[in-house]
């Protein structure tokens, strides 16, 4: 909580697509602006074979942080 207001409402996949665990070959991602995001919970799961990007830094774990080779 900041500002005595939640930055997300409580939620889980099964209320919002009705699987326990995101599906083989699905991404479920969540934005970093959580109280004004139009991400997973919005929009979907995302097909895995559709994202197209690489690792150039690793923020989380702390104990990985860096640049990725």
């Amino acid at each position: 909580m900041t500002d005595d207001q939640l930055l997300t409402e409580d939620f889980d996949l099964t209320s919002l697509f009705g699987y326990e665990r995101v599906p083989a070959g699905k991404l479920f991602v969540l934005g970093d602006n959580r109280r004004n995001s139009k991400d997973g919970r919005t929009i979907g799961m995302i097909d895995q074979k559709k994202v197209l990007t690489k690792v150039k830094f690793v923020f989380w774990p702390p104990n990985q942080i860096g640049t990725v080779e």
